[in-house]
């Protein structure tokens, strides 16, 4: 439908959603703001709110990208150092559920 008319509002938002579900952001979002140019489209509020999503998973994924781990979020971080459980902690006391019902006679 869109070779024929690519401006056809109801193909061009299937196809920015077809895009946004196959993960092809970059092109969902350029379809979706395509969508919203048009001057009848009729789920302008659901492609804005599309957008809004889209933008805020690309710029969550740039943030991740560029920031790298701390060193020392990984030093120290042996777990092969730590007590082998020898010792356990006490029992703690049980709690009220644990008591046996009241009989009620």
């Amino acid at each position: 439908m869109l070779a024929l008319d690519p401006a056809q509002d109801d193909a061009l938002y299937g196809k920015a959603s077809a895009l946004k579900a196959e993960g092809n952001l970059d092109a969902a979002r350029q379809a979706f703001q395509q969508y919203a140019a048009l001057p009848r489209a009729t789920r302008l509020k659901e492609a804005q709110t599309q957008l809004a999503a889209i933008d805020l998973r690309l710029k969550s994924t740039a943030q991740a990208a560029v920031k790298p781990v701390p060193k020392s979020a990984t030093v120290g971080l042996d777990l092969s150092k730590l007590p082998q459980g020898s010792d356990p902690a006490p029992p703690s006391e049980p709690l009220p559920a644990d008591d046996p019902p009241a009989v009620v006679r």
